[in-house]
């Protein structure tokens, strides 16, 4: 919350509720963008989503915003988690961590 009310300084903008709305619209938006840029793999068979969304770890209680892409790929990963399916598991975590680094760390190291 500090870096965001930092953020929302630095570009000028009212201090308010509205402010930080419109931040988070804008960072979603931005990240969403460079899901346009991130292939899925070949071996990729689950639903590809129109949109990220907020994710919790059930473990930690940490959340963290993911685009469509990496949305779509953690949704994979934690069915076929469910599944018994580890080589998949495998291979959507490594795709996780090489795209997704920083959101690997949070839901899924």
């Amino acid at each position: 919350m500090k870096r965001a009310m930092e953020d929302i300084r630095d570009l000028g903008w009212p201090e308010t509720n509205e402010s930080l709305e419109r931040l988070v619209e804008k960072r979603q938006k931005e990240t969403e963008a460079k899901a346009d840029s991130i292939e899925l793999p070949s071996w990729f068979d689950g639903m590809v989503y129109g949109k990220g969304d907020i994710v919790k770890n059930p473990f930690s209680g940490q959340s963290i915003y993911i685009d469509r892409k990496a949305l779509s790929m953690y949704d994979l990963i934690m069915g076929a988690n469910q599944l018994e399916e580890y080589d998949i598991v495998a291979k959507g975590c490594d795709w996780f961590r090489d795209h997704y680094p920083k959101e690997y760390m949070v839901l899924l190291d």
